[in-house]
């Protein structure tokens, strides 16, 4: 475990694979590395046997979550030196990362106490797009997991799933996200709506016990 450390310099906190398993259902696992092997020239990623788990597709952990790191995906474009595929890349890029965000306020307003737990690998540890989703989307409790993926594969390697056989892709997850706010925008409309009903039966209640005493006067 030791060679799956990460440098000292992150702001975002570690969490070590033993604690994240330990928190069980208290937690969401989001998985920002490459979705499949088409993308390792954009990462810059080998396609070898050492890197054989370096996507999502190849390996993930059991209901685990993903979710493109856009903000390492916008680093990248920008050393392209290409302007017009760069703004072509921002403006994709910016929807993604609203959807995202959007997702993980509701996400946290629904299950205040859970852990978001950001997975990545040696190639990319999901620091950055971690401090994005801190400092942008003001989303508290989020953390990094220690070794990312490979932590997993060494300590529970009967906790990954191979995500070949569910046949989702990259936009499946947009929508789940986009649904999963809907819903969520519903449930708190309803929640404000019954809260304002009880208040103003508290109200009249009040009301009517007020005038009940000056009569008993």
């Amino acid at each position: 475990m030791e060679n799956l450390d990460y440098s000292s310099d992150i702001c975002i906190p570690l969490i070590s694979v033993d604690d994240c398993v330990e928190l069980k259902k208290n937690k969401i696992l989001v998985d920002v590395r490459p979705f499949a092997k088409h993308q390792y020239d954009v990462y810059k990623i080998e396609d070898n046997e050492e890197n054989q788990y370096a996507n999502l597709l190849d390996c993930h952990v059991k209901n685990s979550y993903y979710m493109a790191d856009t903000v390492t995906l916008l680093e990248l474009s920008s050393k392209n030196h290409d302007n017009i595929a760069y703004e072509r890349d921002l403006e994709k890029l910016q929807k993604i990362s609203q959807i995202q965000i959007d997702f993980m306020q509701a996400y946290r307003e629904n299950y205040p106490n859970s852990v978001i737990v950001i997975v990545g690998n040696k190639h990319s540890y999901g620091d950055k797009y971690a401090q994005f989703v801190v400092d942008h989307g003001l989303v508290s409790k989020v953390c990094i997991l220690k070794g990312g993926i490979d932590a997993y594969r060494l300590e529970y390697p009967q906790l990954l799933r191979k995500a070949k056989n569910n046949q989702k892709s990259e936009n499946d997850f947009l929508v789940q996200y986009e649904r999963f706010v809907k819903k969520s925008q519903s449930l708190k409309a309803k929640r404000l709506l019954r809260q304002q009903q009880e208040a103003k039966e508290a109200a009249l209640a009040a009301a009517q016990a007020e005038r009940m005493a000056a009569m008993n006067q």
